[in-house]
Order: structure tokens, then C-alpha cells, then sequence
């Protein structure tokens, strides 16, 4: 658990809506963010022994016979997630310049892009 807590002590969790383009680019309407905080040892054990949460072993075969390990991860469901985090610090966080620094109008529909925001 101390891993986990190194490893993710905070996260930004976007709630969206979705639309295909005439191009076939997926895009993103987002209807509300959350910020979590401090990792909660319970949630996750909880999370666990309900059978929410799946070990993914990230090993494949490349062509040339290759191993490719990109290392064990384990998946939640994004309604499950807010129980991994402790409730007192989960707050809304909506805003232009936080969530989307490029100055577009939040509520508006964008292509997904890769951005770190720490």
C-alpha cells in the first residue's frame, strides 16, 4: 500500500461525455472533475475483496519472439475509483486555466490530448 500511496498520491478524475466526429476522432464534452487526495488503505482493500479490482499481467510476444513486459497493473472501474481516495478531500475541481490551460471554454467539446498537469 505505501507503493500505491508513492506512486499516486493525487489524482485528477474527469467525468465526460462523448461524440464521434465526421472524421472518426473521438471527442470529449467534460461534465464534471473531481481532485482526489490521500489514498485510502481501506477503500482499496474493500475494493479487493469485493472483486472490483483486476490484476493485468502487461506481457506479449513481439513479432521478431521478443518479451515485452510493461509490468503487472491493476484496474478499477471508474465508479469504483472515488473509493480508493479518502472523502474528506474529494472536491470538484472545474475551471479554465486548471483543467484545461489552453484556454478553451470549459463544457466544450475537445479532442482528447495526452497532458500532464503536475
Amino acid at each position: 500500500m505505501q507503493y500505491f500511496v508513492q506512486k499516486l498520491p493525487s489524482l485528477i478524475l474527469v467525468i465526460a461525455n462523448t461524440r464521434r466526429a465526421k472524421n472518426g476522432r473521438e471527442h470529449f464534452y467534460s461534465t464534471q472533475a473531481y481532485l482526489l487526495k490521500h489514498p485510502s488503505k481501506q477503500g482499496c482493500f474493500r475494493l479487493i475483496k469485493q472483486g472490483h479490482v483486476v490484476v493485468d499481467l502487461r506481457m506479449h510476444l513481439k513479432t521478431n519472439g521478443q518479451v515485452r513486459n510493461r509490468g503487472t497493473a491493476f484496474r478499477i472501474a471508474e465508479d469504483n475509483l472515488l473509493q480508493c481516495f479518502t472523502g474528506e478531500n474529494q472536491s470538484p475541481v472545474m475551471g479554465k486555466g486548471l483543467l484545461f490551460p489552453d484556454g478553451m471554454e470549459d463544457g466544450a467539446y475537445r479532442t482528447a490530448r495526452r497532458r500532464s498537469l503536475c
